[in-house]
């Protein structure tokens, strides 16, 4: 029996030497590696293409974000005749018979998993059968002591760090939801696996180390991007598995909101789980964008135009916060318009850039702005009107311009 490997990449290459070592000495006969690099920034895949010929390297050209990129690789496997496919985190480091033990448990009606430790020094349980809170919808991943003699258990939940799966089992439940990005899509597919019959089965004849998060080595960075996707992600599997859940909506969303993390206003966390939320109220899906526009104080219209949005604002004086979501810094042009009713006297408008000395701009004119965002910044605009003369024939309007969609001019080195 064929069994693929699927490794999902990003920024991994300080854990590949111990993760793919562990692999290359794997007990079972036909294993066969390939990873699935989301646009690595690193030098992982030329790193991979040096050091580990033998493994089977995917190139994205963007982040596609867990889900996806782990249905890449599952449909590579199975095009290419494989009978199971394991899917597994580049941050592990799996234990011989890993292959062994998963395959010889899992079947069309099957998935299965392993005992895991945080990692090698404190030799913490990380995950020990699992479950979903039936409150908050949180996973509860140690509920059974480590004992290596004792047979398969049968659990609810199953982390996407470890899932050995048969290929009959996509035909009957599907692959990864993409449109999860990251967090909460494991327990999605577990939740439509056992829909579909599928058991979920614990095994403790074997076992691995995982090092949590590691894809990205800023812990402050993780937990921003995971406070916003586990907002939103928990919210959409809630609304697609109700089944899931013993308290009513209502409690559910109460519920969540005590269990979020302390949040710290000197990192403006809080940005995150408002926007996780807001983007589950609006059904935006997928990845953070890496740029986000709230409109303060003055009165504001949107318009899209094809795949355009535009801003306008009709006031003297008005406000924007211009967020940058992305794990990396980058540079962006905001182009405006400026439009002041025809009865109107020529009107100068002044931008202030996180209260710096404004520039001023005559109307009518047309004009660009650079700004320069570092990742996780947040810049505030103020929009001053002066020399604005009185409103005439009942028109209302203090002063209109247009701000076009963000463009990406570059990322800052």
């Amino acid at each position: 029996m064929k069994v693929f490997i699927i490794l999902v990449s990003y920024n991994s290459k300080r854990f590949l030497d111990a993760c793919i070592g562990s692999l290359l000495k794997q007990d079972y006969g036909d294993v066969q590696i390939v990873i699935v690099d989301n646009a690595s920034p690193d030098d992982s895949n030329a790193y991979i293409e040096e050091h580990f010929p033998e493994v089977t390297l995917l190139k994205e050209p963007v982040n596609h974000g867990f889900g996806k990129a782990c249905n890449i690789g599952a449909r590579y496997a199975l095009d290419h005749e494989a009978d199971y496919v394991l899917f597994l985190n580049t941050d592990t480091e799996s234990d011989a018979n890993l292959v062994t033990e998963l395959a010889g448990h899992a079947d069309p009606a099957t998935v299965t998993t392993c005992f895991t430790y945080n990692d090698k020094t404190s030799l913490r349980p990380w995950y020990a059968g699992g479950r979903l809170n039936r409150q908050t919808l949180d996973s509860e991943q140690t509920l059974y002591p480590y004992n290596p003699s004792q047979g398969p258990v049968e659990v609810e939940f199953i982390s996407g760090c470890c899932m050995m799966v048969h290929k009959d089992v996509f035909a009957k439940a599907g692959f990864f939801d993409e449109s999860y990005f990251m967090y909460y899509e494991d327990a999605e597919w577990c939740a439509r696996l056992r829909q579909h019959g599928v058991r979920l089965l614990y095994i403790q004849s074997t076992k691995l180390f995982h090092h949590e998060a590691g894809s990205q080595p800023d812990i402050d960075l993780v937990s921003r991007h995971s406070i916003y996707y586990c907002a939103r992600n928990r919210l959409w599997l809630a609304s697609q598995h109700p089944e899931l859940l013993e308290a009513n909506p209502a409690s559910f969303f109460k519920e969540i909101l005590k269990h979020f993390p302390v949040i710290s206003p000197s990192k403006n966390w809080f940005q995150y789980e408002k926007k996780g939320i807001a983007d589950f109220l609006a059904s935006r899906s997928g990845r953070l964008e890496p740029l986000a526009v709230e409109p303060g104080y003055g009165f504001w219209e949107r318009e899209t135009d094809g795949s355009n949005e535009f801003i306008h604002c009709i006031r003297s004086r008005s406000f924007l916060q211009l967020h940058n979501y992305s794990y990396e810094g980058t540079s962006i042009r905001l182009t405006f318009k400026i439009n002041p009713p025809p009865t109107r006297s020529e009107c100068k408008l002044a931008i202030s850039i996180d209260g710096k000395n404004p520039e001023e701009y005559t109307a009518s004119c047309i004009f660009d702005k650079i700004i320069r965002l570092k990742d996780q910044d947040m810049v505030l605009l103020e929009f001053n009107c002066k020399d604005n003369p009185s409103s005439v024939d009942g028109d209302n309007r203090e002063f209109y311009f247009t701000i076009s969609a963000l463009y990406h001019v570059a990322a800052l080195p």
